[in-house]
């Protein structure tokens, strides 16, 4: 799958100088430094150009760790273009971004892939991850202090030899960020200092840090690099994140009245509590596949208002349907898709798995071990093989690390419902997340993952409900992707959930046409909306 057009996503285009070269690039709402080159990797460039000999020829490679809309590498590669340069990004809508930005450029010697900066990306067929002749980054600055650490452990390690590190910090961890490579022996060749940033360019020795995360082919026993130039393609070992990211284990919350327990990591939110938005989506789906709900979702429904909250209380008073319930609608129905978009950390996807699936408990909530007792019967009186054939979990994003996450903490917590028979194709015990690559989600029909761009990228079969939490970045395309994502529902004749701020989901409402049996929550300035596709008679 090739990337969409984005170019609805760039507001504006403006010049890069680097060394003696020059070229554009677009800028998006959406993505980091929207409004211009961002200073400190423009700082970083000038330290680059003062330490690297550009002109030798012996650059042949380089890599952007965090490429963003490609500002780093697209320089590199208009002043050299006799190297290759491979930038790399978790969010899907950057590496696209940064790939239109290099056909604009008319720049042939750079690919862009979905990985994220801690992963292991190889140089080129037959050499090893630690070959690169320059790694760039701009380090995050919101990210945690380990993921930070990390970050920069990954790139040392890939430019382990002679290889050489560009890396550029804001001005409040800039001392500490100089401690740290201080400490791992950095022989530093330059180090620009401005107003708000602090770029180094050294060269330092792998002291074996790096984290040995999804591109391990457990089947083969052989590392499996990222090679691909397709962002799609690129990262289908949705393993977890390395140790590194993870924030906490075992945070347990309340979604939609009942407890679930997830790990959660740096850089995504709901990493103590799930949003109102991620609430009222989970109410509205587990009414929705309640068959005690079957009455009320009659087409051409009055729309009203069901389950309204005033300001004085969380949505917990709504009449939520029993994971028996659920679960017995499952059994009596087709195959049912349920697709989560923008997962976020798994709030969402572990609530529905586990009113799909009552006989199956977290591990963390029974100690260790999988609960045994009546739901447990139940579930097998009605025929695990039976129940798990027809229920079928899609995660989707634009984010990888939210679609690592979020697929971890189904897959472990529901071991029994996700995986239990396909033991042989994991590289570990029954539900493992750390499945070798080549087992994607052709093998896993029960628990789907895809890296998309925009939430219209996604396929929708016949019946599917699908679940969007609605936070946009201002002036990008979003009520045209959700108008695209609606057409999508309504040919497969399923169900569309939208949660959001008040106006937000009131525009959306505005917007699309072909909907009936329409319902409604809402909490402190927070909406949901059930859409349901009208039969095609209807329409």
């Amino acid at each position: 799958m090739e990337c969409p057009d984005v170019t609805t996503y760039i507001h504006r285009r403006v010049p890069l100088r680097f060394a003696g070269t020059e070229t554009s690039i677009g800028l998006s709402h959406a993505l980091f430094s929207s409004h211009q080159v961002d200073r400190g990797s423009m700082l970083l460039l000038k330290a680059v150009s003062r330490s690297v000999d550009l002109d030798a020829g012996t650059l042949c490679t380089a890599l952007d760790l965090g490429c963003g809309v490609g500002t780093l590498g697209l320089a590199i590669a208009a002043r050299c273009p006799e190297a290759h340069v491979r930038m790399l990004d978790r969010d899907a809508l950057a590496v696209c971004v940064a790939r239109h930005n290099a056909r604009e450029a008319g720049l042939r010697n750079t690919d862009a892939i979905s990985a994220l900066a801690t992963d292991r990306v190889a140089s080129g067929p037959g050499l090893g991850y630690g070959s690169w002749d320059l790694v760039l980054c701009n380090l995050p600055a919101k990210a945690g202090l380990t993921v930070r650490n990390s970050i920069i452990a990954s790139a040392i390690a890939h430019a382990s030899g002679q290889g050489v590190v560009g890396l550029v910090v804001v001005k409040p961890i800039a001392e500490d960020t100089e401690s740290l490579l201080q400490d791992k022996g950095a022989t530093f060749h330059q180090t620009e200092r401005g107003a708000d940033h602090t770029a180094y360019v050294f060269t330092a020795v792998d002291d074996g840090a790096v984290a040995d995360t999804g591109a391990f082919d457990a089947a083969a026993g052989t590392d499996r690099f990222y090679l691909s130039s397709d962002p799609v393609a690129a990262a289908p070992e949705l393993v977890p994140p390395s140790a590194e990211y993870f924030r906490s284990r075992g945070v347990s919350t309340t979604v939609a009245g009942r407890r679930v327990q997830l790990d959660v990591v740096h850089g995504l939110p709901e990493f103590d509590e799930p949003s109102h938005d991620t609430v009222l989506l989970a109410r509205l789906a587990l009414e929705e596949l309640s068959p005690h709900q079957s009455e009320n979702r009659s087409h051409g429904g009055n729309g009203s208002d069901v389950g309204s909250q005033d300001e004085s209380g969380p949505p917990a008073g709504d009449a939520v349907p029993s994971e028996e319930d659920v679960s017995t609608e499952y059994a009596r129905s087709d195959v049912r898709t349920l697709i989560c978009l923008d997962p976020g950390q798994g709030h969402l996807p572990v609530r529905l798995a586990r009113a799909a699936h009552p006989g199956s408990r977290s591990k963390q909530a029974s100690g260790g071990r999988t609960e045994t007792g009546a739901g447990e019967k139940r579930a097998r009186e009605m025929g695990a093989r039976h129940r798990v054939a027809r229920t079928r979990l899609v995660l989707a994003s634009r984010d990888v690390l939210s679609l690592r996450i979020a697929r971890h903490n189904v897959r472990a917590q529901f071991s029994q419902a996700f995986g239990q028979d396909r033991r042989s194709q994991s590289n570990g015990p029954a539900g493992a997340d750390n499945r070798p690559a080549s087992a994607g989600p052709s093998s896993d029909p029960d628990l789907v993952s895809s890296v998309i761009v925009n939430w219209s990228d996604v396929p929708v079969p016949a019946g599917a409900t699908v679940m969007l939490p609605v936070r946009p970045a201002p002036q990008t395309p979003w009520l045209q992707d959700i108008s695209l994502l609606w057409d999508r529902v309504c040919e497969s004749g399923g169900t569309l959930i939208v949660a959001g701020r008040g106006n937000e989901i009131g525009r959306i409402e505005s917007r699309l046409t072909g909907h009936s049996g329409k319902r409604r929550k809402r909490y402190r300035g927070f909406r949901a909306v059930l859409f349901q596709s009208a039969p095609p008679d209807a329409m």
